[in-house]
């Protein structure tokens, strides 16, 4: 199952709000632009997503001409942002929507678009989602549609799915709603649980389990006893891999006689499959959903408004999308231009006002 099916069991979000609103909110409430940090994946994949129905070089332009679009219109709001990659140390992936890397020449051309709309990049060790989990202690919120970014411990996020719609709309989660919710409450170890059964980017899960069965599984011990156990052998791997037998005994076991009523009903079948299901659980995928690799502190920068370079845009447009003059003015005029007096503005009154500290009030956002 993909990790959109989980999604669905974390359903309804705590709220769904304006990102437009949220940072006005926070720029009048603190005096200072909201910062967030943002998951860039997810933008490259969305763009190349939409740009499916291009051929050839005309897929390419497409994806990237959403990127700027999508960027001009995150210039426009009173928000400093910080895009988050993946590093070179990132774990091998089998599964979800990463499997396959992103071609140099794209992420060249959004990494010389966010700089020169005076964002940030911050490229992680590993994984960019551990680098979102660290970033969150920093920022006010993470724009990600990863999952696992709660599971390492981050407090909240905004769910992006809506997001590349109207280029506004989040969906707003935090582990204390999900988990104080009155149906269907979820702990962090609840939603790790739930990677692990359903299938996460290192494994595929249970082949027949339905989203129903995995969540009332959630409510039983064996959640945290596969966590916990994993956090206790990370050193030992041929003593958890001995547990995850008997981690694996104890579900068929509670599958197929349902003791404490978890479960809508036992349900003999599954426990067979899950006992003829090859290599789960999957070593790899309990311990780095457990205790990913680069999970040491990262120390951040002081994320400070930048202006925007207007010409370095232009520059960039013109050598990618090869515009002909009144073309490349024309789209200057409609989509950049604002973007780019937004952009200039708020650098201008943040720099007047003496006592403008980034890292000031973090977290006040009233959702």
């Amino acid at each position: 199952m993909s990790e959109d099916n989980i999604w669905k069991v974390l359903e309804p979000p705590q709220k769904y709000t304006s990102l437009t609103e949220i940072s006005i909110h926070t720029l009048e409430g603190t005096q200072r632009p909201m910062v967030i940090g943002v998951d860039a994946r997810y933008w490259m994949l969305k763009a190349q997503e939409r740009a499916e129905c291009y051929l050839g070089l005309q897929r390419d332009k497409e994806s990237r001409y959403l990127l700027l679009l999508w960027m001009c219109k995150l210039r426009k709001k009173p928000i400093v942002a910080i895009f988050v990659f993946d590093g070179p140390d990132v774990p091998h992936r089998t599964h979800g929507p990463f499997t396959a890397p992103f071609a140099d020449d794209l992420i060249r051309f959004f990494q010389q678009l966010i700089r020169s709309n005076g964002f940030y990049i911050h490229q992680a060790a590993g994984d960019a989602s551990v680098a979102l989990w660290q970033i969150d202690k920093q920022v006010d919120a993470v724009m990600t549609e990863d999952i696992r970014v709660l599971v390492f411990g981050a407090v909240s996020l905004f769910h992006t799915a809506k997001f590349f719609d109207d280029l506004d709309t989040l969906a707003f989660f935090s582990t204390e709603g999900l988990s104080q919710r009155s149906e269907r409450p979820l702990t962090p170890h609840g939603i790790f649980l739930l990677l692990i059964l359903m299938g996460n980017d290192y494994a595929s899960g249970i082949p027949i389990i339905t989203a129903e069965f995995a969540y009332a599984l959630t409510n039983t011990a064996l959640k945290s006893l596969l966590i916990f156990a994993a956090e206790d052998y990370m050193s030992r791997p041929l003593q958890l891999q001995e547990y995850l037998c008997t981690w694996k005994d104890a579900l068929e076991n509670a599958i197929r006689s349902n003791t404490h009523d978890f479960l809508p009903s036992a349900l003999p079948d599954l426990a067979e499959v899950i006992q003829i299901t090859q290599n789960f659980p999957n070593f790899q995928a309990v311990t780095r959903l457990a205790q990913p690799t680069s999970m040491q502190p990262t120390p951040f920068p002081v994320w400070l408004v930048q202006p925007p370079d207007f010409m370095a845009i232009a520059d960039t447009c013109q050598e990618v999308f090869d515009y002909a003059p009144v073309q490349h003015v024309s789209e200057m005029q409609h989509h950049i231009w604002s973007a780019y007096v937004v952009g200039s503005l708020l650098d201008v009154e943040c720099n007047r006002r003496a006592h403008y500290d980034i890292h000031a009030s973090i977290r006040v956002i009233d959702i």
